[in-house]
């Protein structure tokens, strides 16, 4: 009896520890990387999805800056530097600009994902999506749009995580 009862006990620790996984993986990964390859198998047979940290207060706007350009006054440059203060790797964040009009209030929001201002960065910089947002480090992005009948008197610029 002892025998099936402390089988019967292994296979429940076996099975707490593999839920464990299942429900902290993301956590499991950002605290400890070395585990992240068992992580990642495990999540492959346990169809959980390993995403990177998100972790919006560990990111900064360092500077912004939205200029027209001088011969064309409905284009418009957006330059940002990100800064992740994280010793994690993050995912990369939304950017939402918001330009105000003369009174102060939004006349236009617009949200640039990841995809949109990464694409604009050179391949020898070796930032992609999947590989995050390296720990300590900065990302100037440079945005370049258009905008018809809308001037903007002052604007904003905000990142978050969907």
């Amino acid at each position: 009896m002892r025998w099936i009862l402390s089988l019967g006990s292994l296979v429940l620790l076996v099975l707490l520890v593999l839920q464990g996984i299942y429900a902290f993986h993301d956590r499991i990964v950002v605290l400890v990387p070395q585990a992240e390859p068992a992580v990642v198998e495990i999540c492959d047979v346990l169809d959980c999805e390993t995403r990177l940290a998100a972790r919006i207060d560990e990111l900064s706007i360092d500077s912004n800056e939205l200029q027209s350009l001088p011969n064309r006054p409905d284009t418009y440059t957006l330059d940002v530097v990100l800064h992740n203060t994280s010793s994690s790797t993050q995912e990369w964040p939304h950017l939402e600009l918001t330009l105000n009009d003369e009174s102060g209030q939004p006349s236009l929001r617009h949200v640039f994902t990841p995809e949109t201002y990464l694409a604009g960065i050179p391949e020898s910089a070796n930032v992609s999506i999947s590989k995050g947002f390296a720990p300590q480090s900065e990302q100037q992005i440079k945005l370049v749009f258009t905008l018809d009948q809308i001037k903007a008197a002052g604007y904003r610029v905000y990142i978050f995580y969907p």
